[in-house]
């Protein structure tokens, strides 16, 4: 009895050095896990669906809000120029925010 105790404690503890668990399976103790996998009910699927309407229709909102066509019908030449400048500073911060999240992506697919 307590040579099997001894000879328990031995694997337990060259399990414990090596780091892995492999020695407290193989001792022929139970190993159960600390959690239970639940599958998803039909009613979380069904809130997962109206997340994805709703989400669409949050990027249409945004998008129309987007797309509006600026009035420069009643600007003067001075004001059209501002205007156009500033179109181009903000297309550039774009254009820089694209290319950085495109050389984020291409780094993460390396990891």
């Amino acid at each position: 009895m307590q040579k099997r105790k001894r000879e328990e404690e031995r694997c337990k503890k060259q399990a414990m050095l090596a780091g892995s668990l492999a020695g407290i399976v193989s001792s022929g103790n139970n190993y159960h896990a600390n959690f239970v996998i639940q599958k998803p009910e039909k009613t979380e699927r069904n809130r997962n669906d109206k997340g994805k309407e709703e989400k669409e229709e949050a990027k249409r909102v945004y998008m129309a809000t987007i797309n509006q066509k600026p009035d420069v019908s009643n600007l003067l030449i001075n004001d059209l120029k501002i205007k156009i400048q500033e179109l181009h500073s903000h297309i550039c911060k774009l254009e820089a925010l694209k290319y950085d999240l495109e050389k984020r992506h291409e780094r993460q697919l390396y990891d």
